[in-house]
């Protein structure tokens, strides 16, 4: 008896911790896709996990600016919003992110600032309108 109620137990912890962890998998996903606003100079970019592609139009289908970027960390707030730092490259020029995804996915802000040397203490520390690089993006598709 003592050994089927540990295996219930160890059970039901297991299918816990899995569920936790894809979760966590699929808050860090929620910043690749497909992103648009046409009011922006390059109205359309593609984040996936190698990087992204900046289109010239929404209906564009080829890129007219390419990046890498690897999220360096991400959390998500009280609010169900998840954040990202991120080092980005794009051509010879470094640049280090603070991104906003909200809660249900369907709005993409970011600020970006140029460094030098990719460094923790260069992330900027707010995402809003007015600051600089400021980025902001709907999802396409959801």
């Amino acid at each position: 008896m003592k050994a089927r109620k540990l295996l219930v137990s160890g059970t039901v912890f297991l299918l816990t911790l899995i569920l936790q962890m894809s979760c966590a998998k699929s808050n860090k996903d929620l910043i690749y896709g497909t992103w648009i606003n046409e009011k922006m100079a390059l109205p359309k970019t593609v984040q996936t996990p190698e990087g992204y592609h900046d289109y010239p139009t929404v209906s564009a289908t080829t890129p007219i600016q390419t990046g890498s970027e690897q999220i360096v960390k991400f959390w998500t707030d009280s609010e169900g919003n998840v954040w990202f730092q991120t080092y980005s490259v794009e051509g010879g020029a470094k640049y280090q992110t603070l991104q906003k995804v909200s809660k249900n996915g369907t709005v993409r802000e970011m600020v970006a600032v140029g460094v030098d040397e990719f460094d923790p203490k260069w992330f900027p520390t707010k995402v809003a309108p007015g600051e600089p690089y400021y980025h902001i993006w709907y999802r396409v598709g959801k």
